[in-house]
């Protein structure tokens, strides 16, 4: 039994137990306070000294969708959280000064999250922000132990101050629909390295990266028009910073006292000058390459675009190769477009790159062709790549005879996949680690099956096989 207050009528006696991780299931009474309006529930106080806390789904029936404003303010016991799957919004400083607050566990539902709603909480150094959020408020994280954070795609705008004073920040992935990074947003983040700003966002905010003393290089994308006053300043160490589009607008003093920076931009850009904000231009390319008989072959891309078209030449040089494991752990990327003059495709070339759901060849390419953002052969016999992060069921053209080793090793998407009549011979490690795969249909055609074909397959729980027991290894 658990008595909580509703601040709109009396006590009310419910029969719901409040789970603690590591702790009774139940709490003395006056821990929560709450409001009801349009039948629905707000967490509007919390006056517990639970170490571990979970936000009910549900209080006497009604979804608990909001924590209030500063309802768990400097609540200094708190060292694990866990929100109820009806939470949509968590509101102005909700959790802030909670300098316990170790771990935060969020449900599917939460959209927006208030201005410093974790401000100050200098003990959490990990959060996952779930994929439906669409809003993070001004301050939002500023202050905090964060050592990483991964903007989810569906936020547009880093607002003011969300984190700034993150001293022991060192990794930022920030998401492919941010158009904007506010005023200060990550000043003082002396533990951040590099940072790559995708094609999406359009402005960077004054102050935006000032005194990130341990900052060294930063990649802009191509959708960059606009940089405020002293967005880098006082980046002691920055060195290199890349723009892969167009000179854009700035302000003043934008590197002030970041006295060792080079401003490098691509061929194809313009509006550059020998010098940018007062520091000199040189020009670069997103790409690492080896210069093989002539011929460049791509060997790592170090550009911030998501969404990338592979050069035909480099330098002067014909394209006409990706090396062994080139794109390995780019998970930023969701497309790349081959280019015509690409003949060779190493091993290993996309494996770790989660969130990839497209390969793209134009047709008059003489080697390769795609369907759906799977590579083929040219005649599409052989299934060579399938993008890791491609999503759901895949069916197999009728076409395809082979399937390449390694063809869909580390995929974390795929779920169940089913082959036509005409599949001849599964390559060696064709599904390894697999790690969303649960159903495959092999065909009676199947006469050759590879080497270690499914290891690694945690989710596998059916194989089905049409025909006779193929030969194997």
């Amino acid at each position: 039994m658990k008595i909580l207050k509703d601040r709109n009528s009396l006590w009310l006696l419910t029969s719901f137990l409040i789970t603690l991780v590591g702790a009774p299931l139940s709490l003395d009474a006056e821990t929560f306070w709450y409001s009801v309006a349009n039948n629905e529930v707000t967490i509007t106080e919390y006056e517990g000294t639970e170490e571990s806390v979970v936000i009910p789904d549900t209080i006497n029936g009604l979804p608990v969708t909001r924590i209030g404003a500063e309802a768990f303010l400097e609540s200094g016991t708190l060292q694990s959280l866990t929100l109820g799957e009806n939470v949509r919004s968590i509101e102005f400083a909700a959790f802030r000064d909670c300098t316990n607050l170790r771990e935060v566990f969020f449900g599917d539902a939460l959209t927006s999250v208030g201005e410093y709603a974790f401000a100050y909480c200098d003990s959490l150094q990990s959060i996952t922000l779930p994929s439906k959020l669409t809003e993070l408020g001004d301050g939002v994280f500023s202050g905090s132990g964060l050592i990483r954070i991964d903007i989810p795609h569906l936020i547009t705008e880093i607002g003011h101050y969300a984190f700034t004073n993150c001293y022991d920040l060192a990794e930022v992935v920030i998401g492919d629909r941010v158009a904007s990074i506010g005023v200060n947003a990550f000043s003082h983040c002396s533990s951040l390295k590099s940072l790559s700003i995708p094609d999406a966002v359009t402005s960077i905010g004054d102050h935006a990266f000032s005194s990130c003393t341990g900052l060294e290089s930063v990649t802009i994308g191509k959708g960059l028009t606009w940089i405020d006053f002293k967005a880098f300043t006082a980046c002691t160490k920055l060195e290199r910073i890349a723009f892969e589009g167009d000179a854009p607008a700035l302000n003043a003093s934008v590197f002030e006292d970041s006295p060792n920076g080079v401003v490098y931009y691509t061929a194809d850009s313009s509006g550059w000058d020998p010098t940018f904000g007062g520091l000199p231009t040189a020009q670069w390319f997103p790409y690492t390459y080896d210069v093989i008989e002539g011929e460049a072959a791509i060997t790592g891309y170090i550009g911030a675009g998501r969404r990338i078209e592979l050069p035909d030449e480099i330098e002067g040089l014909p394209v006409s190769s990706i090396a062994d494991e080139a794109f390995l752990d780019e998970d930023n990327l969701i497309s790349v477009g081959l280019s015509d003059s690409i003949s060779s495709v190493g091993d290993r070339v996309f494996w770790g790159c989660d969130r990839l759901i497209g390969i793209f060849v134009n047709q008059s390419n003489s080697t390769f062709s795609s369907r759906r953002g799977v590579l083929f052969d040219k005649e599409m016999a052989t299934l060579l790549i399938y993008p890791p992060g491609k999503l759901g069921q895949y069916y197999v053209p009728g076409s395809v005879s082979t399937i390449a080793d390694d063809a869909f090793a580390y995929t974390v998407e795929l779920a169940t996949i089913k082959f036509d009549e005409g599949l001849e011979t599964l390559g060696n490690r064709a599904f390894l680690n697999s790690s969303s795969l649960e159903s495959v249909i092999l065909p009676a055609s199947l006469i050759s099956l590879g080497e270690e074909v499914f290891t690694g397959c945690s989710e596998l729980e059916h194989i089905y096989f049409a025909g006779n027991a193929p030969a194997h290894g």
